[in-house]
C-alpha cells in the first residue's frame, strides 16, 4: 500500500485573498504543486501554496485545519476563500450509539426511489465484484463449504407463474400451447 501524506496548506493570489485547507496525498506534500484546494468561489485563482504542517494522521491533520479556520474565522472574514469553517467529525462513534443509530432506523421504511437508486448502485461497475474472476481455488472452496447442506430453496413451494390448469400434450407427448387446444 502507497504512503500517504496528510499537510495544511494555505494557498493565496497575489492580491492577498487567502484558503486555507487540508489534504492527503500520495506523492510527498512538496511535489503536490497542482492542487490549490476544494473552493467553489470562482472569481478566486490562487497562484502559490504554502505547505503549514505535516501530519502523522489524517485525524490530526482535520483537527488542525479545523483549529486553524477557527481561530483564522476564515468562514467571516472577506479575505479568505472559504466559505465556512470545516466541521471536525472524528470517526469514533462508540458502540453504544451505533446501536441507537441502527434501532432508530430498524423499521424505517425506504422509498421505491431510494431502492431503485441503491439498486443500480451495485449492479454493473458499481458492485465491488464486477469485473473479477474467481480462481479454480476459491470455487473449490466454496462448493466444499456447501456440500452436504440444504439447498437455499429446499423445502419452498415454487412459483406459481402463468395458468394454473394442466397443459395439454400432443400424441408424442409433447406440451402444445393451451391456447391452441382450447380453439379446436
Amino acid at each position: 500500500m502507497a504512503m500517504r501524506f496528510h499537510y495544511t496548506y494555505c494557498s493565496y493570489e497575489e492580491s492577498g485573498r487567502s484558503y486555507v485547507g487540508s489534504r492527503t496525498c500520495r506523492c510527498l506534500p512538496i511535489n503536490d504543486i497542482n492542487y490549490f484546494g476544494s473552493f467553489t468561489d470562482k472569481t478566486f485563482t490562487p497562484t502559490k501554496k504554502v505547505i503549514l504542517k505535516v501530519y502523522n494522521t489524517a485525524e490530526e491533520c482535520l483537527l488542525a485545519e479545523h483549529f486553524l479556520m477557527k481561530l483564522l474565522n476564515v468562514g467571516e472574514d472577506e479575505n479568505f476563500a472559504n466559505k465556512q469553517v470545516s466541521p471536525f467529525r472524528p470517526n469514533n462513534t462508540s458502540p453504544e450509539s451505533r446501536k441507537k443509530i441502527s434501532e432508530a432506523l430498524k423499521g424505517k421504511p425506504i422509498s421505491p426511489e431510494r431502492k431503485a437508486k441503491m439498486s443500480a448502485m451495485r449492479k454493473g461497475e458499481g458492485n465491488h465484484r464486477h469485473g473479477v474472476a474467481m480462481s479454480e481455488e476459491t470455487k473449490k472452496k466454496i462448493s466444499e463449504a456447501k456440500k452436504g447442506k440444504p439447498a437455499w430453496n429446499k423445502g419452498k413451494k415454487a412459483p406459481q407463474c402463468g395458468s394454473k390448469k394442466p397443459r395439454a400434450k400432443d400424441a408424442q407427448g409433447r406440451f402444445i400451447n393451451n391456447n391452441k387446444a382450447e380453439q379446436q
